[in-house]
């Protein structure tokens, strides 16, 4: 997770942002997962990712976020 919010930070700072709907999903993924799983916020992280990927046209990483938003809601 630490790694995730590192690059997301560097992103930021450097406004280097293409990889940016990759890290929000990825940081959803950890969230959704055990030990302590906060759905709530993963799906956040889904919908960020999902937003940013369509502001992008990056119809990939779209289909990668709303496929793990799928997978977390019960």
């Amino acid at each position: 997770m630490k790694t995730i919010e590192d690059g997301l930070a560097l992103a930021e700072a450097t406004g280097e942002c293409f990889y940016d709907a990759e890290l929000h999903r990825l940081r959803g993924e950890l969230l959704a997962g055990p030990p302590q799983a906060d759905l709530r916020k993963a799906e956040l992280s889904f919908h960020a990712a999902i937003d940013i990927a369509r502001r992008q046209g990056a119809k990939a990483l779209e289909r990668k976020a709303e496929a793990s938003l799928a997978r977390c809601r019960p």
